[in-house]
C-alpha cells in the first residue's frame, strides 16, 4: 500500500528542449508541491538519423537552459528530477551529452546533489543473438528478419527500457535521475509504482503526462500536472489559462495507440474498457476505472544501420505542360541519370522524387492526369543517397541538370521550365541511417539490458 494517499507529478513540458514557460513552472512548483518532476527529452518520431549520428535533435543551449529552470527549483525543495530519453533518441552518446550539461549546470551553481545515470544501449550483442535464437523476438512494426547479420551490422542499439530500472535507481534516494531510451510513461510511473500505487493508474498517467500540455486546451509545449489517488487520477494544467476538459484528456487517450482500449508496454497491458473520464472542475479532468494486466515481460529494441550518404536539390514547376505529365518525365530524367552515372562509375544507391503539391503528403500513386487539372505549381524535392558524400552530391547535380534540361511533349520553352530556389541547388544532408532492428526480445529480467551508476556531483550529499 502507499504511505501517502496522494502523488503528485509536474510535467514541465512535453519534450525537453521545446520549451516552456518558467513562470508557470515555478508557479506550479510552489503552490502544487510536486513528489516528482518527470519530462521526456526524446523519442524515434524524428527518424533515425539521430540514434545513428549519436546527436541531439533540440539545441544544447535550450537543453541546457530548461534542465537549470527544473533543477534550479527542485533541488532546494528536495524534489526529485528525472529526464527520460536523454538527448533525443536515448543512445550512450546521447546520455553522455545530458550527463555532461547537468554536471556543467552543477560546477557553474555549486550544486551539490545525487545523480543517477541508467544506460540502455547494448554492448551484448551476443545475448541479443541468443535470445533471437531461443526464439524469444518478435516483429514488431519491422519487415526486417531479425538475424545475426541484421544484429552485427547495427551501428547502435538500443533497449527501450520500462519502469523498474527507474524504480531500483530511486532505492538509492538519487535528486536527479538519467535515463537512456526508456518507455515515455515509465518515466513518470517507475517512482509512484515503487511507492506502491496501481501500476495501470501510474502508467495511464504517464501517457497521459509525458506530452504535457498537448492534452490540455488550448494545446501547447507546457506544463501539465497528475494526481494520482488510490483509484483515480487527476490532470490540471500549469498555466491558468489553459484547461484539462474530457475532450482533450480523452483525446491525449487515444494517442500512439492501434487498439482505444488498451496500452501496451513491457511487462502488461493498460486497460481501459472501462475507464471513466469527468470533469472534476473546470480546469481539471478525473480519471478512473483504469486496470493492469500482467502479461510476459518485453523490451523493444531499436537499432540502425548506415545507408549512406545524402544529397538533396529543391526545384519549383509552374509550366502546366509538364505538370500535367510530371511523373513519366521524372523517370525519364531517372534513367538518364542513372545510365550516365553507371558509366561515370559513381556508386549511387537511390535516386527518388517527392512532388509536393501533388502527391508527395503521403506519396500514392499517379493514377490519373486529372489530378493536376487545377495545379498551379509544384514543388520537386530530389533525393540522392549514395555511398560516399561526393558521389552523392556529384549525382544530385546530375539529376538536377538533367531534369532542368530535358525534353518532353509540348514543351514550349527549352529553359526556363524549371526554378531552383538556391544557389548551388544541391546541398548535402549528410550521412543517413535507417532503421534496421524494431523488434521486441522477451526477457525474464526486466533490467537486462540497463546499467545503473549513482554518483555524488559536487561533493557530499547535501
Amino acid at each position: 500500500m502507499p504511505s501517502t494517499d496522494e502523488f503528485k507529478i509536474v510535467a514541465p513540458t512535453g519534450t525537453l528542449g521545446y520549451g516552456f514557460s518558467a513562470e508557470d513552472f515555478r508557479n506550479t512548483i510552489r503552490s502544487f508541491k510536486p513528489d516528482l518532476v518527470a519530462v521526456d527529452a526524446g523519442s524515434t518520431d524524428p527518424g533515425p538519423y539521430y540514434l545513428g549520428a549519436g546527436k541531439s535533435f533540440t539545441s544544447r543551449a535550450t537543453i541546457k537552459y530548461e534542465i537549470g529552470l527544473l533543477l534550479e527549483e527542485c533541488l532546494p525543495n528536495r524534489i526529485p528530477v528525472v529526464i527520460g530519453n536523454c538527448g533525443g533518441a536515448g543512445g550512450r552518446p546521447h546520455l553522455e551529452w545530458v550527463n555532461g550539461i547537468v554536471l556543467e549546470l552543477a560546477a557553474e551553481r555549486s550544486w551539490r546533489f545525487r545523480l543517477a545515470v541508467i544506460d540502455s544501449e547494448i554492448d551484448d550483442t551476443e545475448r541479443v543473438k541468443q535470445l533471437v535464437r531461443q526464439g524469444h523476438s518478435e516483429q514488431f512494426e519491422s519487415d526486417v528478419e531479425l538475424t545475426d547479420a541484421t544484429i552485427d551490422d547495427a551501428n547502435r542499439l538500443v533497449a527501450q527500457l520500462g519502469p523498474e530500472p527507474i524504480s531500483d535507481a530511486f532505492a538509492q534516494e538519487p535528486d536527479v535521475v538519467l535515463v537512456g531510451r526508456v518507455c515515455d510513461d515509465a518515466i513518470f510511473s517507475a517512482l509512484p509504482i515503487a511507492k506502491g500505487f496501481d501500476h495501470g493508474l501510474a502508467s495511464y498517467a504517464g501517457k497521459v503526462l509525458e506530452c504535457g500540455a498537448l492534452a490540455c486546451e488550448p494545446v501547447e509545449m507546457d506544463v501539465l500536472t497528475a494526481t494520482i489517488g488510490n483509484d483515480y487520477v487527476i490532470f490540471e494544467p500549469g498555466a491558468e489559462h489553459r484547461r484539462s476538459t474530457v475532450k482533450s484528456v480523452t483525446g491525449h487517450s487515444l494517442y500512439e495507440r492501434e487498439n482505444p482500449f488498451e496500452q501496451a508496454g513491457p511487462g502488461g497491458v493498460v486497460d481501459l474498457h472501462s475507464v471513466r473520464i469527468t470533469q472534476e472542475s473546470p480546469r481539471s479532468v478525473r480519471v478512473e476505472g483504469v486496470r493492469f494486466t500482467p502479461k510476459p515481460y518485453t523490451l523493444k529494441l531499436e537499432g540502425v544501420r548506415e545507408a549512406g550518404y545524402r544529397s538533396a536539390c529543391i526545384a519549383g514547376i509552374t509550366d502546366p505542360i509538364l505538370i500535367n505529365q510530371l511523373p513519366q518525365v521524372l523517370e525519364t530524367v531517372k534513367d538518364r541519370t542513372q545510365r550516365r552515372i553507371d558509366s561515370a562509375g559513381l556508386s549511387g544507391r537511390s535516386i527518388s522524387f517527392r512532388r509536393y503539391g501533388v502527391d508527395a503528403v503521403p506519396l500514392s500513386k499517379w493514377n490519373s492526369a486529372s489530378q493536376t487539372e487545377n495545379v498551379r505549381e509544384v514543388g520537386v524535392v530530389i533525393e540522392v543517397i549514395a555511398d560516399t558524400e561526393e558521389d552523392s552530391l556529384s549525382i544530385c547535380h546530375e539529376v538536377a541538370g538533367s531534369l532542368l534540361h530535358v525534353d518532353y511533349p509540348g514543351q514550349m520553352n527549352t529553359a526556363g521550365n524549371v526554378a531552383f530556389p538556391f544557389s548551388p541547388a544541391e546541398f548535402n544532408v549528410g550521412q543517413c541511417f535507417e532503421f534496421s532492428i524494431y523488434h521486441l526480445v522477451h526477457v525474464d529480467d526486466p533490467r537486462e539490458f540497463s546499467r545503473l551508476e549513482v554518483t555524488e556531483v559536487g561533493g557530499a550529499h547535501a
